[in-house]
């Protein structure tokens, strides 16, 4: 049985055009859901990010998954470097993030006006249909 909103009043390439925009408008979440689940198959399967597991102090992990990434041995010296770049750089970071959090960067002085003046901003954006 044919969708008569796919077929009203075209003819040749028209008409093939407006079924298409009809199936994609119209069952685009069934069409959305097939990437889903492609997703949750394929996820199980997908190693964690180096700089992940270096953060969180899994080095000889990191190493593992940095070589299969790599597409070399773990003893190579490119990936060996590459930790290492990996570890300091995170290193680095927990040093420069030592004692800071969101709510002591959000209550400094002059810091709470701007904090609501983006809030508000962001708040109108939705309300006003800009990013859709």
């Amino acid at each position: 049985m044919e969708d008569s909103r796919c077929h009203a009043g075209e003819s040749g390439r028209g008409r093939t055009l407006a079924c298409i925009a009809w199936i994609l408008t119209y069952h685009r979440i069934p069409f959305q859901l097939v990437f889903v689940g492609l997703m949750l198959c394929v996820i199980p399967f997908m190693k964690e990010s180096p700089r992940w597991l270096a953060s969180k102090g899994r080095n000889a992990e990191a190493l593992k998954n940095l070589a299969w990434v790599r597409l070399r041995p773990e003893d190579d010296y490119r990936v060996q470097s590459e930790l290492a770049e990996i570890v300091a750089a995170v290193d680095a970071e927990k040093e420069a993030m030592a004692g800071a959090s969101w709510t002591k960067e959000v209550t400094k002085k002059g810091k709470p006006k701007r904090f609501i003046i983006a809030i508000v901003m962001f708040i109108c954006q939705q309300w006003s249909g800009q990013n859709s």
